[in-house]
Parts: structure tokens; C-alpha cells; sequence
């Protein structure tokens, strides 16, 4: 065998997982390299490039795990892992530096559109300030769900079974989000209706305005830096929270903890209009790239499981084979 042989036997060892990983985590730093360099900001790497660095490492000791031919379960968590961690840091990092492009707020737009869904969202918002134990419960739902997506994305990649749906949803779900955004900024609803008086009346105080002060970094400032210290959930239009309410409820699907999971899901995305300033319309649109990013996952996870029972009928044929030419040689 040759080398060059050797060498396409190994590639083949590369799954769809290994593509998408490798595509995703690429994709995101370039994402994040172009908006620094069109903004001519300056990365402050303390903190970030750690998280890039480990990112990377992991990314590579996967791959690498993959093409030696080493335990597979080890090495499709280290590229979950991978891009949990670097995608995740770049992507929302990217949604912060964006406002530097001082692209057109899209708000009015936004209003507009949830009066045609039949929605006025100062209203709403005003409607739920009425009731503040249940924005109060909402605000933890909104505040954690992060982490549970999260644990959920880990969970389902550790079973016996592992499901990457919840995984591509998330992970492929958040960088569509990441490049929307920054071509459609928004201030947000609680912002731009001028619904400050809520704070700490009806509303938990940074309820909606917890991203203000990285807003007008970005957007009003002219600081040059960009890093960790200036970083934070800037993005409206589409909401990630809903793509990670949906992947928490159907992640859990079929488990023990599927109430739960719908429960917490459904709680994270109506929180998204008291707690993190969402209109109605950002709630549709991550609903869309949900689906279609969970429409993704499936057609892989279909394909996926097509080759494993290609490869088992393979098998079994060729253990048939195999004991009948060893009956035939008893037999003579």
C-alpha cells in the first residue's frame, strides 16, 4: 500500500461530524477575523485566546483521534467540545463587534412586522410587568438557559446512543444567527419604546437593558478595543434564546426529564420578551433557523444511520460467507 493510499484511508475516517465540526469552528473564527479587521478594531486576546487556544487544541486532538483510528466516543466529544467552547466565544463576540459596521438599526421594522403578526410588543411587555412573580420566574429560566442548551447538547452526545441533532441545531443555529444580526442590529424593544420605568416595577432591574452598555460601545463608541470586557447578548433580530429554548424542549425527547426539558424550553423563549427586549418577529425567525438547522441534522442523522446498517448488512454478509466456506471444508 502506498502513501498516498494510506493516507485516503485515514481521510475516510472522517464523518460528517469531523466536517461539520472543522466548518463550523473555521467559519466562526472567520466570521469574527473579517468583522475585526472591516471594523478596524484592535482583539484583546486576554481571556478570548485562551478559549480559541484550547478550542483549536481540542478541535485537533479529535481530528487527529479520528484519523489514527482511537476510541471514536473520545473523539467526537473533543470536537463537541471544540466548538461549544471557540464557537460559541467568537459568535457572540461577533454580534458585539458588529455594531461597529453601524448598519441601520432595524427596530421600527421589527415593530412594524409584530403589529402585522397582531402583537403591539410595548404592550406585551407591559402586559407581563403586571405580574411580577412570573417575570421574576422567567428571568431565571431566560438567565440559565444558556447552560441548560448547554447540558443538553453534552447530555445527548454522551448517551449510550449519542443524538448530534441537539448539537448541530445549537451550535450550526447560533452562527446563522451571528451573521444575521450583524447585517440586521437592533437596540431592542424595551429600548426603543422607551420602557425603562418598568425596571425594578414589574420588571427585574436589567430586565431588557442588560446589553445596553456593550450596545453603545460598539455602536455610538469609537474605543478601539474589542475583548471580553466589553461583550454581551446584543442580539435581536433573530433570537438565539429561542433556538436554545427549542433545542432544551425537543432535546430531552424521549427521556425521563421531557417535561421538564418542554417546560424550561417554553418558559426560555416567552421570557425573551420581558426579560431580553425580543420583538415577536425575532422569536419567528430563530424558530426558523432552528427548523432549518434541525432539518440539517436530520438529513445527516438519516444518512448516518443508512451507513451503519450498510455496513452491518456488510458484515453479516461476509460472516456468512465466511462460515459457510468453513462448513464446506468440515464437510470435505
Amino acid at each position: 500500500m502506498t502513501a498516498t493510499d494510506r493516507l485516503h484511508r485515514r481521510l475516510r475516517r472522517l464523518d460528517a461530524l469531523s466536517a461539520f465540526s472543522i466548518v463550523l469552528l473555521l467559519g466562526s473564527f472567520a466570521l469574527l477575523a473579517t468583522i475585526i479587521l472591516t471594523c478596524g478594531m484592535t482583539l484583546d486576546w486576554s481571556g478570548l485566546g485562551t478559549c480559541i487556544a484550547f478550542s483549536i487544541a481540542a478541535l485537533a486532538a479529535g481530528i487527529a483521534m479520528k484519523l489514527a483510528g482511537g476510541t471514536p466516543r473520545v473523539a467526537d466529544l473533543l470536537l463537541v467540545v471544540a466548538v461549544m467552547a471557540g464557537a460559541t466565544v467568537c459568535n457572540t463576540l461577533s454580534m458585539n463587534v458588529g455594531l461597529r459596521l453601524h448598519m441601520p438599526l432595524i427596530d421600527a421594522g421589527l415593530v412594524a412586522s409584530d403589529h402585522v403578526l397582531g402583537f403591539d410588543p410595548a404592550m406585551l411587555v407591559r402586559a407581563f410587568a403586571l405580574s411580577p412573580r412570573i417575570t421574576e420566574w422567567l428571568g431565571i429560566a431566560y438567565t440559565q438557559s444558556n447552560w441548560a442548551a448547554i447540558a443538553v447538547v453534552l447530555g445527548r452526545c454522551l448517551m449510550p446512543d449519542p443524538d448530534w441533532r441537539p448539537f448541530v441545531a445549537y451550535s450550526g443555529g447560533l452562527l446563522a444567527a451571528s451573521v444575521i444580526s450583524v447585517v440586521t442590529p437592533a437596540m431592542g424593544n424595551i429600548a426603543y419604546s422607551h420602557l425603562f420605568d418598568l425596571q425594578g416595577h414589574g420588571l427585574p432591574y436589567g430586565a431588557g437593558t442588560y446589553h445596553l452598555d456593550a450596545f453603545r460601545y460598539y455602536y455610538h463608541g469609537t474605543a478601539p478595543i474589542a475583548g471580553n470586557a466589553h461583550i454581551s447578548g446584543v442580539g435581536v433580530f433573530p433570537s438565539f434564546h429561542t433556538i436554545m429554548g427549542l433545542v432544551i424542549a425537543t432535546g430531552l425527547r424521549g427521556t425521563r426529564f421531557h417535561l421538564a426539558g418542554a417546560a424550561f424550553g417554553i418558559a426560555t423563549i416567552v421570557a425573551t420578551i420581558p426579560m431580553g427586549s425580543h420583538y415577536v418577529t425575532d422569536i419567528v425567525g430563530g424558530t426558523v433557523i432552528w427548523a432549518l438547522a434541525m432539518g440539517l441534522a436530520q438529513l445527516g442523522y438519516r444518512a448516518g444511520r443508512r451507513a451503519d446498517a450498510g455496513s452491518g448488512a456488510g458484515l453479516t454478509a461476509r460472516a456468512s460467507q465466511a462460515t459457510g466456506g468453513i462448513e464446506e471444508a468440515i464437510a470435505a
